[in-house]
């Protein structure tokens, strides 16, 4: 019985190590990107590998934060592209912060409400469908910039 406690623990700790090792080096694949893109008239943003499950990788234009979730880390931990797959994930990130996607919608907050009352549903539609197209097109940037 102590045998098998033992396995359980050792294998256990084993797998909790190998993580720790791919979170490392998603966070040392971020340091080296950084250091690549050479962009120091931008202060960089943070990178924050997280345990939520609703969006594996995402920037946060507000607080200059790349969100990684480590679900996504654990995913592709035992592909041999791992690093690969992992730098064109946080290139694209990286690129929304560098392109300045995101700053309208900062901006936009403080009004949102007030127009919200003004417009009438016609034009809410195209409020709508804007963004939408907004989306679209930062989201090829970031591909194109990331890549």
């Amino acid at each position: 019985m102590k045998n098998i406690l033992f396995l359980i623990l050792l294998l256990t700790n084993i797998t909790v190590q190998s993580q720790n090792i791919y979170e490392k080096k998603t966070i040392e694949l971020f340091d080296k990107i950084i250091l690549n893109i050479g962009n120091m008239s931008k202060k960089s943003p943070e990178i924050k590998l997280v345990e939520t499950e609703f969006n594996p990788a995402s920037f946060n234009s507000r607080n200059k934060t790349i969100f990684i979730e480590k679900k996504l880390i654990k995913l592709f931990q035992n592909n041999p592209n791992f690093e690969d797959i992992m730098s064109y994930i946080i290139s694209h990130e990286l690129a929304h912060h560098y392109e300045s996607h995101g700053w309208m919608k900062d901006v936009s907050f403080a009004y949102q409400s007030f127009e919200e009352k003004i417009l009438e549903k016609k034009e809410r539609d195209e409020k709508d469908e804007f963004k939408i197209l907004q989306r679209k097109q930062e989201e090829s940037q970031a591909d194109m910039f990331g890549g």
